[in-house]
């Protein structure tokens, strides 16, 4: 019984903590990101890097340790996410100085690779499978 009893207590302390972690960085992020629209779960490890060139849509879900870059010569948003876009963990989404548009409603599976530098556009009810890479390029 004093068993069961210490493994719930565990259990609740432990999604109380990441709850908590999910919070923080959830004030951190809306510092920083210059355009959100909705609310959104951004899980901790996750790295958003050019936060100012990265548009949030609504019910967004972004997994842990995700590497998240925006930068765009091109687009004022080099990364834009559109409503109920969910992100699994491990995934590398970067626009390389391009773009990339998730319409929405889309799914990507873990340790995926999107690279946008010639741009990227994942439509509607789009789902990736894990270790898909999606490469762009523009030689201009």
């Amino acid at each position: 019984m004093a068993d069961k009893l210490i493994s719930f207590f565990f259990q609740i302390s432990k999604n109380a903590f990441y709850k908590i972690l999910i919070f923080l960085s959830d004030s951190n992020i809306r510092s920083k990101v210059k355009s959100i629209h909705g609310k959104f779960t951004i899980h901790y490890n996750v790295d958003i890097r050019t936060p100012k060139q990265v548009h949030l849509g609504e019910n967004l879900i972004i997994r842990k340790s995700c590497i998240i870059n925006g930068r765009s010569k091109i687009k004022e948003y080099g990364i834009n996410f559109g409503e109920e876009v969910y992100i699994k963990e491990f995934c590398y989404i970067d626009s390389y100085g391009g773009f990339i548009k998730f319409e929405g409603y889309n799914a990507i599976g873990q340790f995926c690779m999107i690279a946008g530098q010639g741009g990227v556009t994942i439509g509607k009810y789009t789902m990736l499978g894990g270790k898909v890479y999606i490469l762009s390029s523009n030689h201009c």
